[in-house]
């Protein structure tokens, strides 16, 4: 294989700007084109994976570290490198309607599998999958990031019974060192045959316990080209937002369950597709409205008008866009009667009431917006402890002059080893898995803010309540944390590393400062 052009020594930074700016030694960004400048036809990935795994050969020949990154989404330093980097952005060739021969037939479930590379941005592909009337079974609030990363950090959206977009991944290429790539699913739930694998080039490897440690792991598997997703037929989303009071919400949740029917909405007792709450806690009083509840059902696809603007309304890039620009208002100190007066307000500007609203869930969730200025982290609760939970991050948020929400989502546990959204002791693939929550903190990155960051964990540790957090957002970049949050999966996740990467060249090949902080990387 030809040698991939690079640029040396550049200077980036992840996109919120939460991050300090790094300098890698070499940036590379492959393309889906031949040396010669032409495609190839049959394949139009082809020359993406060639690419990626003369990159990886030449780094390793170096003795230097590599990583892909995409939309430098994340707000945590999950994608730093000072060695070499692949921007990804270029690699996303999907194919929607798989050949024939590519599938097993014990694989089809009457649900639809899309091939694709894991550059495209996660809103992108939406609308690829849109035109061969497809969609994504769920995704996050914000869709600015690649497909990898947000499968490698866990992304997820509140889609209960569905869980994150991790959860509808089947198939994974992974390239690892000396050249070696795999196609890598699960044992218990085959989908490709011999055939699709040796189109590919690749080496089969059927493991339920390696694919789902490999499924969340940040980079540091290897490098991923593509993905066999398990998408949907066409659909859309019925959508209500009542405005609640803090103890109306603690009741939807309470004993463990969900239970969306004191809201009274038109829909009664129908299990929700989308259930979450978003949280002011400078006003959980009875009578204040202090909560939003954002509910969605599933219902058949049908045409609508072009959305005219495509934002999502859920307080993720937009809410940090919307906070940020308090600065503009306040640049002096924020006191607590300035958050009393502009949470409400970002509140009902980014979570409007809302009686009914239908739309396909690329329009639901197509937010890409951005503004420097915002932090936000993610924390993973059983759904038991929420409750107290809640009240923890409420009363800790006014005490250390938090200046943001608290948006409560509710979805299926992860499978995945490392996901934040993960069962503590993960069953068996196809078992029932229970609903889980995540609790998403968007703010203004103020030093209020990362007070009441530090005293979410300090109080969430002296209550001793279990917690996870999500890896590409704001991280405790403690390993004792990771070891108390994962237990024996954390264990199980750096076997299957190993076994992978069976030497430590080839675990410092994909390993990062990070990695080397959380003790992940050995």
């Amino acid at each position: 294989m030809a040698p991939v052009p690079f640029r040396s020594n550049v200077t980036w930074q992840v996109m919120h700007q939460t991050v300090p700016a790094v300098t890698s030694a070499r940036l590379y960004t492959p393309r889906n084109w031949r040396a010669d400048g032409t495609r190839d036809q049959a394949n139009s990935w082809r020359p993406g994976l060639d690419a990626l795994r003369q990159i990886v050969a030449d780094s390793e020949a170096l003795h230097r570290r590599v990583r892909a990154v995409g939309g430098l989404w994340s707000l945590s330093p999950v994608a730093v490198l000072q060695d070499h980097v692949i921007d990804t952005t270029n690699l996303t060739e999907s194919v929607m309607h798989l050949p024939d021969g590519a599938l097993l037939p014990s694989a089809s479930n009457g649900r639809p599998f899309v091939f694709a590379q894991a550059g495209a941005r996660v809103v992108d592909f939406h609308e690829q999958l849109m035109a061969a009337n497809f969609d994504l079974p769920t995704c996050g609030a914000s869709n600015g990031q690649t497909l990898a990363g947000a499968v490698a950090t866990g992304t997820h959206g509140a889609a209960i019974d569905i869980g994150g977009v991790q959860d509808y991944v089947v198939g994974i290429h992974l390239i690892g060192a000396a050249g070696r790539h795999i196609w890598l699913e699960r044992a218990s739930r085959p989908i490709v045959t011999d055939a699709f694998v040796a189109m590919l080039g690749a080496e089969l490897v059927r493991d339920d316990t390696m694919f789902n440690a490999a499924l969340v792991s940040f980079g540091s598997f290897g490098i991923v080209h593509a993905y066999m997703l398990e998408v949907e037929h066409a659909f859309m989303l019925e959508e209500y937002v009542k405005k609640i009071d803090f103890s109306v919400a603690m009741q939807l949740i309470a004993g463990g369950t969900i239970d969306t029917v004191p809201l009274a909405l038109p829909t009664g007792s129908e299990r929700p597709f989308h259930f979450e709450f978003v949280v002011d806690p400078y006003h959980r009083a009875d009578n204040s409205g202090g909560v939003r509840a954002r509910v969605m059902y599933k219902r058949p696809f049908a045409q609508q008008p072009p959305d005219p603007g495509g934002v999502s309304q859920t307080p993720s890039a937009s809410i940090l866009a919307t906070i940020a620009g308090l600065l503009d208002h306040f640049p002096g100190k924020i006191d607590r009667a300035i958050l009393e007066a502009a949470v409400p307000f970002f509140l009902n500007l980014e979570v409007p009431i809302v009686s009914k609203k239908i739309a396909t869930p690329a329009a639901m969730f197509g937010d890409t917006s951005l503004r420097t200025g915002g932090m936000s982290m993610e924390l993973g609760f059983e759904l038991t402890d929420v409750p107290r939970a809640a009240k923890i991050l409420c009363d800790a948020a006014v005490q250390n002059l938090y200046a943001g929400v608290l948006a409560f989502r509710f979805v299926k546990s992860s499978l995945a080893t490392l996901a934040f959204t993960r069962s503590p002791n993960p069953a068996a693939s196809g078992q029932a898995q229970r609903i889980v929550c995540t609790v998403e903190t968007d703010a203004l990155a103020t030093d209020g803010t990362a007070n009441a960051f530090n005293a979410f964990w300090a109080n969430l540790d002296a209550a001793n309540i279990p917690y996870t957090l999500h890896w590409g957002q704001k991280l405790r970049q403690d390993p004792s944390y990771l070891k108390r949050a994962y237990g024996a999966a954390l264990d199980t996740w750096l076997a299957q590393r190993r076994a992978w990467l069976s030497t430590p060249a080839a675990r410092r090949l994909f390993s990062s400062d990070l990695l080397d902080t959380m003790e992940l990387s050995k």
